[in-house]
């Protein structure tokens, strides 16, 4: 299988779970996977919908059940911070992670900071 095909083929999966979602109150998420000349292996994940219509990633429930453990604002989830003059919010915890507060920028891509970054002194902090 060639990396056309295994797009192909993963699009058409993504399709047909989708209607899962629905039936069963839960977001598909295409979470990578790897090919070689015989097979491709693809990875889903799937996820409860929160009452809010929110779905929680791995980061951000890790942050809801660990934070306090590491010293952390319980409510720290959602706050923005800035850095280098950009704007960040908290959206996860990866406690393994040296850099372990995950934060994201309005584009959508992910960063990681160390806990000092985000959460360092209170004009670190943006007014919500």
């Amino acid at each position: 299988m060639n990396r056309q095909k295994t797009k192909l083929v993963m699009d058409a999966a993504l399709s047909l779970l989708k209607p899962l979602e629905q039936q069963f109150g839960v977001k598909v998420n295409y979470k990578g996977g790897s090919f070689d000349n015989d097979l491709c292996r693809l990875k889903f994940e799937f996820a409860e919908v929160q009452r809010d219509g929110t779905v929680l990633s791995d980061d951000a429930k890790a942050y809801l059940e660990l934070a306090t453990l590491y010293g952390l604002p319980k409510d720290g989830l959602g706050k923005e911070f800035s850095c280098s003059g950009k704007k960040y919010v908290v959206c996860g915890f990866r406690p393994r992670s040296r850099q372990s507060i995950v934060a994201s920028r309005p584009d959508g891509k992910k960063y990681k900071f160390a806990p000092h970054i985000a959460f360092g002194t209170p004009g670190d902090l943006l007014a919500e």
